[in-house]
């Protein structure tokens, strides 16, 4: 197995430490160690826009590097994204009117989705170069 492969399967494992920080009671939303796990996320997206170029380097270009240079792009693209709070999409109908008072009425109504939406697609282009190279290595 290519050591490189390796390493984003660990960057990987870590962000996906992130993923799941809203499953703790003990982590709020805009809170000081939210902001330290996002900022931990960033890295290791950079890192793993980075070992996606190695990747495909290491591998004497074999498989599909369009894939590995496409998701390094959208890994790397996706770090400035991610101070752009925009209207969460799902919310479009919504008019957040109601009786009760919300402390987090502006957090739940922003989301950081342009972010999470490249950095996926970035994943994605990155798996399918991992199994491009599987294929071709046959």
């Amino acid at each position: 197995m290519n050591v490189i492969v390796v390493i984003f399967g660990v960057l990987l494992g870590l962000s996906a430490g992130y993923w799941g920080r809203y499953r703790f009671p003990i982590v709020r939303r805009g809170s000081r160690l939210d902001e330290r796990l996002g900022q931990l996320n960033l890295v290791c997206i950079a890192s793993q826009g980075l070992v996606a170029l190695a990747l495909a380097f290491s591998s004497n270009m074999a498989g599909i590097p369009a894939l590995a240079f496409a998701a390094s792009g959208l890994l790397l693209g996706s770090v400035p994204l991610y101070f752009a709070k925009r209207k969460d999409p799902r919310l479009a109908g919504a008019h957040g009117q109601g009786s009760h008072v919300n402390e987090e009425r502006t957090l739940s109504m922003t989301s950081r989705w342009p972010h999470s939406v490249v950095y996926t697609v970035g994943y994605v282009s990155l798996f399918a170069y991992i199994v491009s190279l599987g294929l071709t290595s046959r």
